[in-house]
């Protein structure tokens, strides 16, 4: 429960992303190089005044304080030697420094099964619910959705079928490299080039003696994609992506190859090659997942790249300030303001549920007070309406229903719900009384919220669903697929919940 409060943490930290300042910015802003064999690139971003963004990596300039610890050769960086160094990057007279940490310069370490041949799969989409890690398997031959157990993936691969899915006698004859390059009939198609980097990971570690590094090996912590914010001018512009992971050890890896990259609004932003390209005009957000976590950036794609002045616009309250700030990213006027007619129609319907009355249609229009809208929004929070429709929306949401609670325990329930609002009772207090709560379900109406189920399991899907935001229910059976949420998150959440004493 711990890790699952430390990961919404981070996830409410990071949704507040701003447009970078104008200027050059190398990402990331730290490398390190854990290997002889490691390497990482940087994608190297200018924005201007007005916020637009131009990926200059491929004509920007990069130097270093210490030639003899890393180099820049073909987008990335690659280790000489143990050190540190600072990496300056210029571009059109302006720059930016990238901190560099090189350890284990000589080193060249194996293949590990777990954080480099599980990947491969992922991102060749062996282990996807559509082909080998659907619950059935296919064509006789089952992976772990994703992964989620690397131990099992290694015996259904090396055991499983009398073990003829690997030779580490000959490994380019392993079937496991054989039918996703087409060499041997496959019904998933190809899946990799032989030769390439993938086919190259599978190849080493199935020469190497296709072990299992275990428990041994370092676990996976963060994720991190970069840039985390991209505005795009004008379609047809390409900004490349940088996804880095870092594990338990220390190490940072840049796994930007084997990551999986999706948008959620091909139409205007889409991901091509480990890049995002532009195309109509409006807002995408892009999911990088490497193992089981995700991470995501924000792309604004612009109609061009003209100068835009944001119009003056009302900030009555916060909520306000944040729609004008998206308005002004995504160089929007604001709509209009609505006539009286329609605010009143709107407000009633929002607050009590029904329409206005003709006669207080009437009455709203002849008002001439410049608070009116304030006034009649204060009038319809103090009718009884209000905490009616209001005590049943929440009523649905928190499934008050009689199978579980009764008919005493519904009404009593949806009663101190009703009293609450009507009140003026905070909604954190509302719920922190619920959550609380001791005594007699008749007794004490608001701890019937631990009646509507008596399974923990139910309790914390329920709670994180109507509390957080969050559907957990996938990671009961497997490694959230879309999500950051593990098998481990699932069952440490619903233990808080079988403290429950009845």
């Amino acid at each position: 429960m711990i890790r699952l409060a430390q990961l919404l943490l981070a996830a409410a930290l990071t949704t507040g992303m701003a447009i970078a300042q104008s200027g050059l910015t190398a990402y990331p802003a730290k490398v390190t190089l854990d290997s002889g064999l490691d390497a990482h690139r940087l994608v190297i971003v200018k924005s201007d005044d007005q916020g637009i963004t131009v990926d200059v990596t491929a004509s920007a300039q990069v130097s270093f304080a210490s030639p003899n610890v890393a180099e820049w050769r073909g987008g990335k960086l690659l280790p000489l030697g143990d050190g540190e160094t600072v990496a300056t990057v210029r571009h059109d007279g302006l720059r930016a420094t990238v901190a560099i940490a090189v350890t284990g310069a000589a080193s060249r370490p194996p293949v590990s099964f777990r954080n480099d041949v599980i990947p491969v799969l992922t991102r060749a989409g062996c282990n996807g619910g559509a082909c080998h890690g659907a619950a059935a398997g296919k064509n006789g031959f089952g992976l772990t959705l994703f992964g989620y157990d690397p131990a099992k993936d290694l015996r259904a691969l090396s055991r499983d079928y009398r073990g003829r899915r690997l030779d580490c006698a000959a490994p380019e004859q392993s079937l496991m490299l054989t039918k996703p390059t087409g060499e041997v009939r496959h019904k998933g198609g190809k899946r990799f080039e032989r030769d390439g980097e993938m086919w190259e990971t599978l190849r080493a570690w199935i020469a190497a003696g296709a072990a299992d590094d275990g428990e041994a090996a370092p676990t996976l912590v963060a994720l991190q994609v970069e840039p985390r914010e991209l505005v795009l001018a004008g379609p047809g512009q390409r900004s490349d992506l940088v996804v880095t992971a870092a594990y338990s050890d220390g190490s940072v890896r840049d796994v930007t190859k084997l990551s999986l990259l999706s948008s959620s609004n091909p139409t205007s932003a889409e991901i091509k090659d480990g890049a995002v390209i532009s195309s109509a005009r409006g807002e995408a957000f892009l999911m990088a997942r490497f193992g089981y976590l995700t991470e995501v950036a924000q792309v604004i794609v612009l109609p061009d790249d003209k100068p835009w002045a944001a119009p003056a616009m009302d900030q009555r309250n916060e909520i306000d300030l944040l729609v004008q700030q998206k308005l002004v990213k995504l160089r929007l006027r604001p709509a209009p303001r609505c006539d009286d007619a329609t605010y009143l129609r709107r407000v009633y319907v929002d607050v009590i549920g029904q329409l206005p009355t003709p006669d207080e249609v009437r009455a709203f229009l002849a008002d001439e007070r410049e608070g009116k809208r304030a006034a009649v929004v204060d009038a319809l929070l103090a009718r009884p309406e209000f905490p009616d429709v209001w005590a049943m929306t929440w009523a649905e949401v928190l499934r008050i229903e009689p199978q579980n609670l009764e008919q005493k325990g519904v009404h009593l329930f949806t009663r101190w719900l009703r009293e609450s609002l009507r009140d003026g009772a905070p909604m954190d207090q509302v719920v922190r009384s619920m959550l609380t709560a001791e005594g007699s379900a008749f007794r004490v109406p608001e701890a019937n919220y631990w009646v509507t189920s008596g399974d923990p399991k139910v309790l914390a899907e329920n709670a994180a669903q109507t509390f957080l935001g969050i559907r957990l229910q996938c990671a009961q059976c497997h490694n959230h697929p879309f999500e950051r949420w593990r098998m481990d998150d699932y069952y440490g959440f619903a233990a808080f919940f079988t403290q429950v004493g009845r």
